[in-house]
């Protein structure tokens, strides 16, 4: 994967977090010797439950049309979850902040030292809204703009990842014990502006089969040695129509209750959930991008987790708002909890 040094350490006892996150460019091949050092790590304090909170389409910012009270609503929101929640670590599922007119940047910026504040440390999803301006959304200069604003958070784990795979902000985050030992990781994927491309599907792929080979000496998936992994990105995939199809034909209350509207896929199959369930290491998926959906619901043997969304800035149901608690037990059985507001 070329030269990169990433290491993250943090102790979880809220009074201090020490972390190093040093984000040079690099493109990555198949043939690449893997080193998980390249990977940012985690430490998880043992015999305790590891926490993280999902903040999903804050869209930080603000359309012409939004009223700006909006964003200190929605950054209220967010910090009242965390004083309640009191999280290990953030997620935020994409469309973070929104533009405003012609650039997003200055909100990046505010979002990075908002975020900072809590001394938590925190992932970051590229969605379709945090590259762009109002009639710009897909500008690459400035999702490599915001990218880099991203990445330069004292508690931010975000990694711009391969230049070459497509996307801007494909890693991974190793849940580490005290001893070096990988309990689970947590790959993020970028598909806010274009599907899911081959050579990601192939780079989530090297990380599973490496990874579980370095925790059990090999990748045997059907003899229970296959490392966990949560997976998150911003759009829903393909596969969550049919999802929703099922929902409505089994359980047509529940339907009504989670889903305000039909999710929003695209009309071509990248095939990332067959890899997903070929591989059998990811569990559950995070994500966000439908602003009236929320959703914890296991298809097809995989965890659909749509984070319900975060905030009054853009379009929101009153009653589908909020933060959403992902809890990870030390067996590594994982609940999920919306917390609304």
């Amino acid at each position: 994967m070329g030269k990169i040094t990433l290491l993250v350490i943090i102790t979880f006892l809220y009074t201090s977090c020490i972390i190093e996150n040093i984000i040079p460019e690099n493109t990555w091949n198949i043939s690449d010797v893997y080193d998980k050092n390249n990977n940012i790590q985690v430490i998880k304090e043992e015999g305790r439950e590891f926490t993280i909170l999902q903040l999903t389409d804050m869209h930080i910012g603000s359309y012409i049309m939004d009223d700006y009270s909006a964003v200190k609503n929605t950054l209220d929101m967010v910090r009242e979850a965390i004083e309640i929640s009191k999280p290990d670590m953030l997620l935020l599922t994409g469309d973070n902040i929104i533009a405003t007119g012609v650039i997003n940047t200055l909100w990046a910026e505010r979002l990075i030292v908002f975020l900072d504040s809590f001394k938590i440390p925190y992932i970051l999803v590229m969605g379709n809204h945090d590259g762009g301006g109002f009639f710009d959304t897909k500008n690459i200069n400035r999702k490599q703009i915001v990218a880099d604003i991203f990445a330069s958070g004292k508690y931010s784990l975000f990694n711009k990842g391969p230049i070459n795979i497509g996307g801007i902000g494909n890693y991974c985050v190793d849940i580490i014990k005290e001893n070096g030992e990988i309990l689970f990781s947590i790959i993020v994927l970028d598909n806010g502006d274009n599907d899911f491309t081959a050579k990601q599907l192939a780079w989530y792929e090297w990380h599973v089969i490496n990874l579980s080979e370095l925790t059990f000496g090999t990748y045997a998936p059907d003899e229970g040695k296959v490392i966990k992994t949560f997976l998150s990105y911003h759009r829903p995939l393909y596969e969550t129509y049919s999802l929703w199809k099922e929902i409505q034909a089994n359980d047509p209350a529940l339907a009504a209750e989670f889903f305000g509207e039909s999710p929003s896929i695209r009309k071509t199959n990248s095939g990332m959930f067959a890899k997903i369930k070929e591989l059998k290491s990811t569990s559950h998926m995070f994500f966000g991008h439908d602003h009236r959906n929320m959703l914890y619901y296991q298809f097809q043997g995989i965890y659909f987790v749509y984070g319900l969304k975060t905030g009054t800035s853009s379009d929101y149901v009153k009653n589908k708002q909020g933060t959403t608690l992902i809890t990870v037990k030390d067996d590594l059985t994982v609940s999920v909890n919306f917390l609304h507001r």
